[in-house]
């Protein structure tokens, strides 16, 4: 026969199960303890990290900004009707001149709003990476409360079939009380 060496995941397994002791009247409370205290700690440091942003001002730039285009008459500054090209133009430069105030004040306003966007931005990518990085801890506190679980599920079933029924062959023979009483435990 051939014999396959454990994985990394079966000897965690086998050492969280070894090191489970039926005995201890605090196993209840304690036991994963030692994973839960490693998602604390992730989730204390994201917290620490994560800072309320005010969406809200991003939108009352963009509003402000339709506000100043909305204000600016097309029609008056572009006067009679042309071709295409010619009416741009014609736009172009009657409305440095007639608008020239607005103008640098919208264009003032686009310059901050892009400003904004771009700031925006790198807080989008800066939250899709601790976004990844909240996957990744996530997927490492679920592989190791899942070999919680299952080193649970053998040391039951090993307290079962094997510790169990040495305890009560034990307290049967000796008559024993205490012995007894640890076996109903």
């Amino acid at each position: 026969t051939i014999v396959v060496p454990p994985t990394a995941e079966e000897q965690r397994i086998a050492s969280i199960a070894d090191s489970i002791n039926l005995a201890d009247p605090s196993l209840t409370v304690t036991y994963g303890t030692e994973a839960m205290q490693g998602i604390s700690r992730f989730a204390d440091d994201l917290l620490s990290r994560v800072q309320a942003k005010d969406s809200g001002e991003l939108g009352e730039s963009l509003t402000n900004l339709m506000l100043k285009v909305k204000d600016v008459n097309v029609s008056e500054v572009m006067g009679s009707p042309g071709s295409p090209l010619r009416c741009r133009l014609w736009l172009a430069v009657l409305f440095r001149q007639a608008h020239g105030a607005k103008f640098n004040t919208l264009s003032e306003q686009i310059e901050i709003i892009v400003d904004k966007l771009d700031e925006a931005m790198i807080g989008l990518l800066r939250d899709i990476e601790t976004l990844e990085m909240l996957y990744e801890h996530n997927a490492r506190f679920h592989a190791e409360l899942t070999a919680y679980i299952e080193a649970g599920k053998r040391k039951l079933e090993e307290a079962r079939t094997v510790e169990l029924p040495r305890l009560k062959a034990q307290a049967d023979a000796s008559g024993d009380l205490m012995e007894a009483q640890q076996v109903r435990d």
